[in-house]
C-alpha cells in the first residue's frame, strides 16, 4: 500500500468533462444516486437484492492506495480519500464524510470506466468509450455533453446514405465469418477471428450472436457490448422495450486464474477489450470483479489495472479479458435487465389502457383520482415511452425558495430523487423501492403540516430499527430517536411505513395526545417476532417525543396517562401476491392521514399502482416545470 496524491487538476479535468462548474454540483442525492446505481448493476437477474460489498468495483489503484487531497481549505485538515470511502452512504460500518465520499467517487471515475459510466448516466452526459483516456481536453468534453437528440430509429451514419443496418453487416463474408465464429464458440471449437487465430492468441473470438427477438425470423447478427451501451445511452424507454436484448454465453466448469501474459499480449487484450462482444455470464462476471478486487493480481504489470484475468470453461475456448471488458459486461447485463423489465411494463399498461374500470372513491387524493382507469394508464404509458432511464422522474422543488428550490428540498426533505428506471419497474410485479416510498411521503408532509400530521421517510425508522440486515443496539436507537423528535416538533399525528428485515413492509399511525399505535400488516402472522421489534421501537420513538415536550409543557400533561401506550392491530385487506406489501402499507398511511377507513377497503392492487405511479409522474413533471421557470427568471 503506498500513498498517492489526488491533484486540483485531476479533479478539474474531471468537472470540466462532465460540465460542471463547481464540485458542490455533485450533491448527497446524486453520490448515493450513483452507488444504488451501481448496486443495481451487480444484482443478479431476476434475483433479490444481494449484499453488496466495495471491493467488487473499487479500482485496484483505489484499493491498494491512500490518496492525499493536493489542497484543502484548512491547512490543518488533511483530507484523505482511500477504499472505504467507497462503502456505501447507507453503510453502517465506515463513517467516511460526505466531502471524502465525494472525492473518492470522483477519483474511482478518473481511474475505472465502471464509475465514470455510471456517474455520466447521473449527470445524464454522454459517455464515450475513450472519455476517461481524454478527461479535461476540450473536444472531448463538447462531445460528451452535446445534447443527445438520438431517437429510436436513428442512425449513428446519418447524412453519409449508409443505414444502420448496413453497418451491422455490410460485408456478407465477414458477417458470415463473425457468425461462425460464435457457431465454433459454442460448441468449443477454435475458430480465427478478426485479430487472427484463436489459438494462437489464447483468446476466443469476441463475437456474440443476438436474436431480433422475432419467432417467426430468428434472424442473428452480431453487437458490440460498447454499441449497446452507447444505443441505450440515448434511447427512450420505448426505444428500450423495442431493444434486443444481448445473450450470454452458456458457460459450464468456470475456472477464473490470474493469466500469465506478455506485453504483446497484454496490449493486443486492451485494444481487444475496446470492441470485443462477448458477454459472460453475469455470476461469471461478478466472480470476476471480486477475483480482481481480492487479489494482487499480476504484480509484475506497470499499472494494476493493466492485469489480465484468463477464464477457462469446457463450453468456450479459454480467453482473456480485461478489467474494462467487465466493466462494460456489467453495464450491458444492466441494460439486459431494463429491456426484460420495460417489456413487462408496458404490457402491464397495455392491459389497463382497455379496462373499462375506476378507482374505488375514499382512498385519498393520491389512490382516488378522478380520471378512469384507461386514461390514467394512457398518460402514464405516453409519460414513460418519452423518457429515459436515467431521467429523473420526482425531485422535489420548494417553490417557495425560489431559485435555490432544489437545494432547499435536498436539506428539508431527504434529498430524494426517483428515477424513471424506478418508477417503470413500479409497474408490474416489482417491490416499491424506498425513494419511491419515499417520494409519496414527502407529498403526505406537505398536504399534512398544516394539520399536526408528520410522515416519517423509511430511513428515519430505519435508524431506530435495523441497519443494513443489523439490528440497531437500544442505545443506538435512543440516539437516533432523539433525532428524529426534534423534528416531529408539536405534531399530534404520525405516520410510517416499517421494513422488516429487508423482507417485508408493514405500517403504523400514531396518535400521540391519545397515546394510541395503530399498526397494519398486509400479511397479518408472518413476522410477528419482528413486528414486534418494531412496534416497541415506535413506541421508543413516542417517549422520547413526549419527554421533549415536558420540557415547555406544564407537569399535569406530562404526567397524564403515564408511559403506557395501546396497541391496535388494524384489520385490513390481505395483499394479493409476495410483492404488494409496500404499497398496501403505503395506502394505510396516506389513507389514516386523510381520515379514510382504509380497514373496509378491498382496492385493487394494480389499480393502486397505476394511481402511485401517475401521482408521482405528475409531481415529478410540476416541479421540474418549476425548476425551469425559477432557473429563466434568475
Amino acid at each position: 500500500m503506498g500513498q498517492r496524491i489526488l491533484t486540483l487538476k485531476m479533479v478539474s479535468n474531471m468537472l470540466q468533462s462532465l460540465g460542471l462548474s463547481s464540485i458542490n454540483q455533485i450533491t448527497t442525492a446524486r453520490v448515493r444516486s450513483v452507488f444504488r446505481s451501481i448496486s443495481g448493476a451487480v444484482t443478479p437477474p431476476g434475483k433479490g437484492r444481494i449484499q453488496w460489498t466495495w471491493p467488487q468495483t473499487c479500482p485496484i489503484d483505489l484499493l491498494f492506495n491512500m490518496w492525499e487531497v493536493e489542497a484543502v481549505e484548512k491547512a490543518d485538515k488533511k483530507v484523505m480519500v482511500h477504499a472505504a470511502c467507497l462503502y456505501p452512504p447507507w453503510h453502517n460500518v465506515i463513517k467516511a464524510g460526505f466531502e471524502e465520499r465525494r472525492l473518492a467517487v470522483i477519483l474511482a471515475a478518473s481511474l475505472d470506466d465502471f464509475w465514470l459510466y455510471h456517474l455520466c448516466k447521473e449527470l445524464n452526459v454522454q459517455w464515450m468509450p475513450d472519455l476517461r483516456s481524454s478527461l479535461g481536453c476540450t473536444k472531448a468534453a463538447e462531445a460528451a455533453l452535446a445534447p443527445l437528440t438520438k431517437k429510436r430509429g436513428h442512425s449513428p451514419n446519418k447524412g453519409t446514405n449508409k443505414s444502420n443496418k448496413k453497418q451491422r453487416g455490410a460485408k456478407d463474408g465477414e458477417d458470415a465469418t463473425e457468425i461462425d465464429s460464435a457457431a465454433a464458440a459454442e460448441t468449443g471449437g477454435s475458430t480465427a477471428g478478426t485479430g487472427g487465430s484463436a489459438a494462437d492468441a489464447g483468446r476466443l473470438p469476441l463475437v456474440a450472436r443476438c436474436s431480433t427477438g422475432d419467432p417467426s425470423s430468428r434472424t442473428d447478427s452480431t453487437r458490440l457490448l460498447v454499441d449497446v451501451l452507447r444505443e441505450a445511452d440515448g434511447s427512450t424507454l420505448r426505444g428500450l422495450a423495442d431493444a434486443v436484448e444481448v445473450p450470454t454465453f452458456r458457460m459450464e466448469s468456470t475456472t477464473i486464474e490470474n493469466a500469465s501474459v506478455g506485453e504483446e499480449e497484454r496490449v493486443a487484450a486492451s485494444l481487444e477489450s475496446q470492441t470485443m462482444s462477448l458477454l459472460l455470464p453475469f455470476d461469471t462476471v461478478v466472480d470476476c470483479m471480486k477475483f480482481y478486487s481480492g487479489n494482487a493480481i499480476d504484480d509484475g504489470s506497470p499499472t494494476a489495472s493493466d492485469a489480465i484475468l484468463k477464464v477457462s470453461s469446457v463450453s468456450i475456448p479459454t480467453t482473456t479479458i480485461t478489467r474494462t471488458a467487465l466493466t462494460n459486461m456489467l453495464s450491458v447485463h444492466s441494460y439486459n435487465k431494463d429491456v426484460a423489465m420495460l417489456r413487462e411494463t408496458f404490457t402491464w399498461l397495455g392491459h389497463l389502457s382497455v379496462s373499462m374500470d375506476f378507482f374505488p372513491p375514499g382512498l385519498g387524493p393520491i389512490f382516488s383520482p378522478r380520471m378512469s382507469v384507461a386514461a390514467l394508464a394512457a398518460e402514464v404509458h405516453e409519460w414513460l415511452s418519452a423518457s429515459r432511464v436515467a431521467d429523473d422522474a420526482w425531485r422535489f422543488f420548494d417553490e417557495a425558495s425560489g431559485a435555490d428550490g432544489a437545494e432547499a428540498g435536498s436539506r428539508l426533505y431527504g434529498g430524494q430523487t426517483v428515477t424513471i428506471r424506478e418508477v417503470a419497474s413500479c409497474c408490474g410485479t416489482s417491490w416499491l423501492t424506498s425513494d419511491t416510498i419515499n417520494a409519496a411521503i414527502i407529498e403526505l408532509r406537505l398536504a399534512s403540516r398544516h394539520a399536526k400530521g408528520y410522515a416519517l421517510l423509511t430511513g428515519q425508522m430505519a435508524s431506530l430499527l435495523r441497519i443494513d440486515g443489523k439490528q440497531v443496539t437500544l442505545e443506538a436507537a435512543k440516539v437516533a430517536a432523539a433525532e428524529v423528535a426534534d423534528e416531529v416538533g408539536d405534531s399530534r399525528w404520525l405516520g410510517m411505513v416499517i421494513n422488516l428485515c429487508n423482507a417485508h413492509w408493514v405500517s403504523a399511525f400514531v396518535d400521540l395526545e391519545g397515546r394510541e399505535v395503530f399498526v397494519y400488516d398486509s400479511l397479518p402472522g408472518t413476522r410477528d417476532a419482528e413486528l414486534e421489534v418494531a412496534v416497541q421501537r415506535v413506541i421508543l420513538l413516542c417517549n422520547t417525543v413526549m419527554d421533549k415536550r415536558s420540557v415547555a409543557l406544564a407537569p399535569p400533561f406530562v404526567h397524564r396517562g403515564g408511559r403506557t401506550w395501546r396497541e391496535t392491530r388494524c384489520v385490513g385487506p390481505t395483499q394479493p401476491d409476495s410483492v404488494s406489501c409496500g404499497l398496501f402499507a403505503l395506502a394505510h398511511v396516506l389513507c389514516s392521514f386523510s381520515g379514510v377507513p382504509f380497514a373496509a377497503a378491498c382496492p385493487r392492487a394494480d389499480l393502486l399502482r397505476l394511481a402511485l405511479v401517475h401521482h408521482i409522474l405528475s409531481r415529478g413533471r410540476h416541479y421540474a416545470s418549476a425548476r425551469v421557470t425559477w432557473s429563466d427568471a434568475s
